[in-house]
């Protein structure tokens, strides 16, 4: 199980409940989202951690692109949804303050 930080764990209870509510409020910043996407342009192959994924909007975009996407969220509950939409992709409980993976491990 991923570490979460003490200060951290009223917003992973907060965010962790509401998959379907925070699918619906990503849909409605689908735009902006698609923006970010396009700013960043991934390369085929490139590995991206996406902090703060919720339910993987910007992961599933980014991947669509060809990137190797990871993302992590502290919300339980929104990482299952995630996983549901788009099992591809890496998606795991943990807190952005604490990140479990060695350096250099995207680009």
């Amino acid at each position: 199980m991923a570490q979460i930080l003490a200060h951290n764990l009223k917003p992973a209870a907060t965010w962790g409940s509401g998959g379907a509510s925070y699918d619906t409020v990503s849909q409605s910043i689908a735009d902006a989202i698609d923006h970010v996407v396009n700013r960043i342009w991934p390369q085929t192959g490139e590995r991206i951690l996406d902090v703060a994924t919720g339910t993987g909007w910007t992961a599933r975009r980014l991947s669509n692109r060809g990137a190797k996407v990871t993302g992590i969220d502290i919300g339980e509950g929104v990482i299952e949804a995630a996983k549901l939409i788009a099992p591809e992709i890496d998606f795991r409980v943990g807190d952005a303050e604490a990140l479990e993976f060695p350096d250099q491990s995207f680009d």
